[in-house]
């Protein structure tokens, strides 16, 4: 008996020096176990790594170990760091563990473990809060749709849950780029899909092979499925569908210098109107256009669209004051079609028409008496 009350008092001080070194190593983690097999590290309620026993990778170098995503029977590698501690590895992913996915920690070729990420059973389904261009009417060459997410969403097969019906009865195939990586921001809330530019411009085989992915005078409709998870493991709430009707081509560069803007009143914080003249890209919007005084330094504010696009609309963040102001519109900036500042989309190579040197800035002014 009192043999066995000492290896019961070693076994205890051995997991209270292994948590101890957990929370010593990794402030504000928790692992989800301190056992002999491999469990995930949580920090404020993401998983964001997992913790291999090193006594399971038999003592090789972490260039053996790997981890992999199971999901619909394919296998991709999670990207992250592994750190050999004495008597655990620890792996951290570069981006958090999708909460309701499976995932495999391999020595080589050989499986370690199996690991399913838990749901957060408070976790809010995420929901589509819109997509871009909001207007229903669009150019047959429209060159970008956004979805906008209320939750970060999980990446990389997104044209899976994508259906475009032409006219309400054909199915069409391959309207979006199939980019990898896909296109999101930072938070992985808003992701942007490219209809198959090849096939946009007129001169480039595929176009000639399958032509335009739209086609003008027509109707079409954008399905999302419900099934599409966020990385919280929870599904979208409901499907959701966004119907358009296309118009003839738009080669037409956007023109500033026809912009209408109405100014703020002196000492009040009322907004910055900007009459666009035609819907332009979202994305670009926000990221494109800044507000600087007469010495040049940026204004602090924020940016919100209206009207489909059409009207700019910037909030300061402090009471206006007297002076001559500017927009610094960046040449980048484009149309639904992808014309830029500077240059159509769709330019024709072969023509001899001389092109006009590039701007990387424009310029509209306005003054607060």
């Amino acid at each position: 008996m009192s043999k066995l009350i000492r290896n019961l008092k070693v076994s205890y001080l051995q997991i209270f020096l292994i948590s101890f070194l957990i929370s010593f190593l990794f402030p504000g983690c928790r692992p989800e176990n301190s056992s002999s097999t491999v469990s995930i590290v949580w920090q404020s309620n993401k998983a964001i790594g997992l913790l291999i026993p090193t006594a399971l990778a038999n003592g090789k170098e972490t260039e053996h170990l790997h981890v992999q995503l199971i999901k619909s029977g394919d296998r991709t590698d999670v990207l992250g760091k592994f750190t050999v501690e004495s008597s655990y590895t620890t792996f951290e992913s570069a981006i958090p563990l999708t909460a309701g996915l499976h995932y495999e920690v391999l020595l080589d070729t050989i499986v370690l473990a199996e690991i399913e990420v838990p749901l957060d059973k408070t976790a809010l389904s995420p929901e589509i809060l819109n997509v871009y261009p909001t207007q229903d009417t669009v150019p047959e060459n429209l060159l970008k749709i956004f979805i906008h997410f209320s939750q970060p969403m999980v990446e990389g097969h997104s044209l899976r849950y994508l259906t475009v019906l032409k006219n309400n009865r054909d199915t069409l195939k391959g309207t979006f780029l199939d980019l990898q990586p896909e296109l999101w921001n930072q938070e992985s809330t808003l992701l942007t899909l490219w209809v198959d530019p090849g096939r946009i411009k007129r001169d480039l085989i595929p176009n000639k092979q399958l032509g335009a992915p739209l086609n003008a005078n027509e109707q079409y409709t954008l399905y999302i499925s419900s099934d599409w998870t966020g990385k919280n493991g929870k599904s979208l709430t409901r499907s959701f569908s966004k119907s358009f009707i296309t118009t003839s081509r738009d080669d037409t560069s956007p023109q500033p210098d026809q912009w209408i803007v109405t100014p703020p009143l002196l000492g009040t914080r009322q907004s910055l109107e900007v009459n666009l003249k035609e819907s332009l890209d979202y994305s670009l919007l926000n990221d494109a256009i800044r507000v600087v005084n007469d010495q040049g330094n940026s204004v602090a504010g924020t940016i919100d669209l209206r009207q489909e696009e059409t009207k700019f609309i910037f909030v300061p963040n402090a009471s206006w004051k007297a002076g001559h102001y500017r927009l610094l519109i960046e040449g980048r900036l484009e149309d639904l079609a992808g014309n830029n500042l500077n240059r159509s989309f769709d330019k024709d190579l072969t023509s001899k028409e001389k092109q006009k040197e590039p701007r990387e800035i424009f310029e509209v002014s306005f003054n607060i008496p």
